[in-house]
């Protein structure tokens, strides 16, 4: 079995997965789980497993296609301009 955790800063474990493989379903369902329940954190701290990177940036892409419809109108206006 694998232990997935996610700890905060001040070491206090968050969220906990035990898991028969350790490969990119595995490792996206844990970050999907932990971001659901604690919201998205600011830096992630993996090991050099091929999983674990695979799985943090495939639900950053996620997290990035959320913000597809707002970089939509965004765009033709070159970003946000004075709010008047």
């Amino acid at each position: 079995m694998y232990l997935y955790r996610a700890v905060d800063r001040d070491r206090q474990t968050l969220d906990l997965m035990l898991s028969e493989w350790r490969n990119l379903g595995a490792a996206r369902r844990f970050f999907k789980k932990t971001i659901a329940s604690n919201g998205v954190p600011n830096k992630i701290a993996i090991d050099k497993s091929g999983a674990n990177l695979a799985g943090a940036q495939a639900v950053n892409n996620i997290l990035e296609q959320d913000h597809r419809f707002i970089k939509r109108i965004t765009k033709p206006m070159m970003g946000f301009k004075a709010l008047h």
